[in-house]
Formats: structure tokens, sequence, C-alpha cells
């Protein structure tokens, strides 16, 4: 939440998806949604979970996901992330628009026109990790109807559910630009490698010595 308020800002709806309430105050711009028990949704129910939270808020045509690891680095590219909800809502067989250059990087994306002066790219549905998690936009309606299953963890969602998504061609894509900065920076807080510390390298120390200055990391 620090991080979401220095480089996204407070104007946006946030809307924290969890089991228990967070043990702290969450600030003005966001909200806590409680999906259920926790013991209802193990690991292998993820899908069930993140099924329960979409059809929660029906009236959300689009909506950016961000996992609970995803730290902002820095200042996001507004006017590109509010570009991108424009061109979905134009183009309403865009499935995803990657806002973090993870497409762009994948070395499966082809050039697919502009987004105002910004280059935007295809993603080949024949990709490893075409229905990446890494953080975009979406499309409420087709997440729910082309890529979620029950009984399905995260990492079932990216390589089944891009097997699922490949069967479909080009009749739902996955998007993102070629840009820098990229419209949204993040690096990944907590890493399998070390499940029990917090992965900081990707932070700058401004920030790592304010988050600790704060208490909120070690």
């Amino acid at each position: 939440m620090h991080q979401w308020e220095k480089y996204w800002g407070t104007d946006t709806q946030v809307i924290v998806c969890g089991f228990s309430p967070p043990p702290f105050e969450l600030p003005d711009f966001a909200t806590f949604f409680s999906i259920g028990p926790q013991a209802a949704y193990p690991f292998g129910r993820w899908s069930d979970a993140l099924i329960r939270v979409l059809n929660a808020f029906p009236k959300e045509k689009h909506f950016v996901l961000a996992l609970e690891d995803y730290l902002l680095t820095q200042p996001v590219r507004r006017d590109i992330v509010h570009m991108a909800h424009d061109y979905m809502r134009q183009f309403d067989y865009v499935l995803k628009f990657d806002l973090c250059a993870d497409r762009r990087f994948s070395g499966y994306a082809t050039d697919y026109g502009l987004l105002g002066d910004v280059p935007i790219v295809k993603s080949d549905p024949n990709s490893p990790y075409h229905s990446s998690l890494y953080l975009g936009m979406w499309n409420r309606e087709l997440m729910l109807k082309y890529l979620l299953v029950p009984n399905e963890s995260p990492h079932d969602i990216e390589i089944t559910g891009t097997a699922r998504l490949a069967g479909y061609g080009d009749e739902v894509v996955v998007v993102g630009t070629v840009t820098d900065p990229w419209p949204v920076k993040i690096t990944l807080g907590f890493r399998a490698q070390n499940p029990d510390g917090w992965e900081l390298q990707g932070l700058s120390d401004e920030d790592i010595a304010e988050l600790k200055k704060r208490g909120l990391v070690p």
C-alpha cells in the first residue's frame, strides 16, 4: 500500500481481496473484500477464489489484477494506463493488456499497431505464459469465459490456462506496450527460493530505507 500510494496515487479504487482482514488499517483509497474462509480455498483452488471475486463485482468490466507480492518501483505512467483502458473498451476481444512489458520481452510478440504514439505488440497464443498473471488490465467477462476454470493454482492458470487460450487463437488477444519507462514497473517481493523473507533488490535504495524506517520490512 505504501508503494502504491507513492507511485500510483490515492485517487484509484483499490480492493484488497483476501480471507481475513489485514492486521493493519488500510488507507482511505482501499477497501477489503473477504473471499471467505481460507480453508475453503487451498492453493489448488486459487482459481475458485478469483472466480468468487470476479462474480462479486459484475459491474467492473475491466480491472487491474495485482498479486500481493507485486511491489511498485517507479511512478506509474497513468496516461498510458488510461489509454489502455480506452483501447480495451473499444476492442472488446482484448482479454488482457499487459502493463509490465512481460509480453514485450517474451520473445513471442509481434507488432500490433499504436496506442496513441506508443507501439503495442500482440502475444502469440502459442507462446509460453501467454496467460501470465503478471500485472495487467483484464476484461472481467472474457477472463471468466475463456481462462478461469475451478480447481487450479496460479501456476495452473499460467500453464494449462495458456493451452486453453491457444485453442481460441485470435478470438481473444493479449497485447502489451513497447515503451520506456514501462507503464507499470514492479518487482516481486517474494520468490520461491526464499519463501520466508523479502526480496527487495528491485527497489531503490531510497524506498528500502523508507520501508525499513517505517517498520514495513525487516
